[in-house]
């Protein structure tokens, strides 16, 4: 600096002592002077050193003393570029700029370059950047690739970039500008492998997101996590891991860059509900908008309701429950749900009651009203469900849930025996909601309910409904409707129920099936137009008891005693003592000592009828060694006289 500032001395001094030199000459000495104070300095660099000011300011001096000289050859041009880059080392930024376009005005004597890039540089450090472009266009050097940057045309910048890098003329820290451009134009792999081997953070947050675009998530969070001290690294390093599935690493590192929110997702997918409700709280003691505040609310509850946790979950929603926002009813809705959780059925049934009183045009509402009754009835509290039922269905006749709520207050009443209102609420379902999907099962019940008590018109007409809405496909349901209009029609009721009870058990395929036939069969035989009949089901009930008669000996005992007698009025005495003797076998199985007894003596008479004195005597020995006490064991010795 000494050496310069003493040439630039003896410059002077050789001008202003030579008495024979010219004007030009003067101004010409006068300019170099000026030049070679300023002369220190990369052009391409957009900030100027410090060092070169007091240059500059003595550079300015001497200038003010040059005269310029239009007819001396590139006088101009040096002047005003030697002029514009002293106002531009003092950051005279206007200044320059009026340089320009005084030089612009004396013609293109006065134009250079030079002054070009100096003004262009004034422009970029005002940040008028089109301005800058529009002088750099020509050179294509560093500064225009800038000026794109900044001015955010990304493509042209990465064009000048591009250029510059082939002839090897970017510092590191330009080719980061150019990995800064590639990568906002989206070229993630050209700005990777400019940007790579650079280690300073700015490079490694543009590899990163390099990675990041190519779903290369474990070589992201590797780049960013090599970043210091940045929060902005540390959360995209944890949206990496989060991408790549490593959940409980990106729960630590959301945390650690106060991304609570984000945390929670990730401790959640990981399972570490602990981890997830601490951060959840930690959100909700930030959060200002009561949007967010209401996601956090809902969120905490949620995580409090899965772990089990339904008192904290309760205090939470009570907690804004009681603030009168826009979205308090949620928070009482949920507190419903909780206590339902939580097994306190009557609590929850009053919370949604609740619901409804205090927000009766929220859209929680209609569903929470419903459900009062819903979680009792669930529940088996069929009681206290029903009226909540039945209240819900008559204050919404056309509700969402109107169908099912009316199903199960019918079903409730069916449930605790309350048969009447039973009838009530079916015929109502019947009449005013034909089109609802449970008519089927209320007409099938009203049948039933209507048989009981021997109403079998309003029985018939509530099957003849169900047989039209199935197509008349159940054979089962056209019995019952026969067996109806045989009775309404004048019929032997006893007769006709007691074949519906057969056909209903499941006739001769089931245990009870057969037993109601055994039933049945009696009746028939008390008839003597059905007699044969009820001969022939107990013979067939019969076949099938035996194969099952340690289950079925009451049952078979009958059949075997109607066949036996029926045979013996018909003097078929072989067949009749073959039955007696089957009927006395299983009643005393049965434990029935006077009709094992009666049959017995009967089988005796049999056998006396038929001159077969060996077996009436063996049946009567039998008779008074195993009922001696009976009557039939005293009156069986006048048969043997």
């Amino acid at each position: 600096m000494k050496k310069t500032i003493v040439t630039v001395f003896l410059i002077l001094g050789l001008t202003l002592g030579s008495a024979f030199c010219d004007d030009i000459s003067q101004s010409l000495n006068k300019l170099n002077a000026a030049k070679l104070l300023v002369e220190k300095g990369n052009k391409n660099l957009t900030l100027i050193p410090d060092s070169l000011k007091n240059n500059a300011q003595n550079a300015l001096e001497i200038l003010k003393s040059v005269e310029v000289h239009k007819d001396a050859e590139n006088f101009e041009k040096v002047y005003f570029a030697v002029l514009a880059k002293t106002n531009l080392i003092l950051q005279n930024f206007d200044e320059v700029k009026r340089i320009r376009s005084q030089a612009e005005s004396a013609g293109e004597n006065a134009l250079s370059e030079e002054l070009d890039y100096y003004t262009a540089l004034a422009f970029f450090q005002t940040g008028d950047f089109e301005k800058c472009i529009g002088l750099m266009k020509k050179q294509n050097n560093l500064l225009l690739a800038q000026a794109y940057f900044k001015s955010k045309k990304y493509s042209e910048a990465c064009e000048v970039y591009e250029s510059l890098n082939k002839d090897k003329l970017l510092s590191e820290s330009s080719k980061l500008d150019y990995a800064r451009c590639l990568y906002k134009t989206k070229q993630y792999e050209k700005a990777a492998a400019i940007a790579e081997g650079n280690t300073s953070d700015e490079a490694l947050l543009i590899l990163g997101g390099c990675a990041l675009s190519g779903k290369k998530y474990s070589a992201a969070a590797e780049y960013y996590g090599k970043v210091k001290n940045n929060s902005e690294a540390l959360y995209l390093k944890a949206y990496a891991e989060f991408k790549d599935g490593k959940y409980a690493e990106a729960g630590k590192d959301f945390e650690s860059a106060g991304s609570w929110q984000y945390a929670t997702q990730s401790f959640l997918l990981c399972g570490n509900y602990s981890k997830a409700e601490k951060c959840t709280e930690k959100n909700l003691d930030i959060l200002k908008s009561d949007s967010e505040i209401e996601k956090a609310v809902m969120l905490l509850g949620d995580i409090y309701s899965d772990q089990k946790k339904y008192d904290k979950a309760i205090s939470l929603y009570n907690k804004y429950a009681k603030q009168n926002k826009a979205w308090s009813v949620k928070c009482l809705y949920r507190i419903a749900i909780c206590k339902s959780n939580a097994g306190d059925i009557p609590g929850a049934s009053e919370a949604f009651s609740e619901v409804y009183k205090k927000y009766p045009v929220a859209k929680e509402s209609e569903e929470a009203l419903f459900r009062s009754g819903d979680v009792l009835y669930m529940a088996g509290l069929y009681t206290p469900a029903a009226p909540k039922l039945k209240n819900y269905s008559e204050t919404f006749t056309k509700g969402e849930y109107t169908n099912l709520a009316l199903y199960y207050e019918f079903d409730s009443y069916v449930k605790t025996n309350e048969k009447p209102k039973a009838i009530l609420t079916g015929n109502k379902i019947v009449a005013k909601y034909g089109d609802s999907e449970f008519l089927n099962p209320v007409l099938e019940k009203l049948y039933e309910l209507n048989y009981e008590r021997e109403d079998y018109s309003a029985a018939l007409t509530a099957a003849e409904k169900l047989a039209e809405r199935t197509g008349h496909k159940d054979a089962s349901l056209e019995k019952k409707i026969s067996y109806l209009k045989k009775i309404l029609g004048g019929g032997n009721k006893e007769l006709i129920l007691a074949e519906a009870d057969f056909e209903n058990a499941g006739g001769k395929a089931t245990v009870e099936g057969r037993d109601k036939g055994t039933i049945y069969a009696k009746l028939l035989v008390s008839d003597s137009e059905t007699k044969a009949a009820g001969v022939k089901l107990a013979g067939e009930l019969l076949a099938i008891q035996e194969k099952n008669i340690v289950n079925e000996r009451e049952s078979a005992a009958i059949n075997s005693l109607i066949m036996a007698e029926y045979f013996f009025e018909e003097n078929r005495k072989a067949e009749a003592a073959e039955k007696y003797l089957k009927a006395a076998e299983y009643s005393r199985m049965n434990g029935d000592g006077d009709t094992a007894a009666f049959s017995l003596y009967t089988a005796t008479e049999c056998f006396v009828h038929l001159g077969k004195r060996g077996d009436a005597n063996e049946t009567a020995s039998l008779l008074k060694q195993l009922y001696p006490e009976s009557k039939y064991a005293n009156a069986v010795r006048s048969l043997l006289k």
